[in-house]
């Protein structure tokens, strides 16, 4: 059986929350693996998250090695709250320039953020797009 797949890809941005939204590439079956976890404290949509203890996330460290995703919701402390594991998202901010194409980490500021870094056990995905200064929202594909 032959496979077709179409010259150009036609990208559909699903809203999971305020502020950041998954990609979900209809065509080739790319969906995102959205996880649930609990917050142990206040969460905002586009932050990147560690891993705590089991079901548990917080806001990334800087230069976490255990970053587990980006939070598709905000969400309070204790609450129950959607985690892009897997896939593109959009809305998260940089810490400093970002160039797209290059691997990212977790930055320390703004909290949640991400930066530019390579370093092993580190990365937690690949800029889509790029940031010029701080603030700067970017599309990341989430890889670890």
């Amino acid at each position: 059986m032959s496979t077709s797949y179409p010259t150009s890809l036609t990208w559909n941005w699903d809203y999971y929350g305020e502020g950041t939204n998954i990609l979900i590439e209809p065509n080739h079956g790319g969906a995102a693996r959205v996880l649930g976890f609990t917050a142990t404290a206040a969460i905002t949509a586009g932050q990147v998250l560690e891993i705590e203890t089991g079901t548990v996330v917080n806001v990334a460290a800087d230069s976490s090695l255990v970053t587990i995703g980006v939070a598709t919701q905000t969400f309070a402390s204790g609450a129950h709250g959607p985690v892009c594991a897997t896939g593109v998202v959009r809305g998260v901010t940089a810490s400093g320039a970002i160039t797209a194409g290059v691997r990212v980490i977790a930055a320390g500021a703004p909290a949640g953020s991400v930066k530019s870094g390579t370093t092993a056990g580190e990365v937690i995905g690949t800029a889509i797009t790029a940031a010029t200064t701080t603030g700067n929202t970017i599309v990341l594909f989430v890889h670890h």
